[in-house]
């Protein structure tokens, strides 16, 4: 969905491709953190059965 309407964007003049690479790498540098984050609330809350896929 983010990457659809990040190309639409962008054909349309919106952002610029500098722009877009930049988001594109803040965006998967964030996907680790969050993982953790939510590893680390699972075994606080005894939910170490479920994955991130699951919610």
């Amino acid at each position: 969905c983010v990457v659809i309407l990040l190309v639409v964007a962008r054909r349309a003049g919106v952002i610029g491709a500098a722009c877009i690479a930049a988001m594109f790498r803040a965006f998967w540098l964030l996907v680790p953190a969050l993982r953790a984050e939510w590893c680390c609330a699972a075994r606080m809350f005894g939910l170490v059965g479920l994955t991130f896929v699951d919610f």
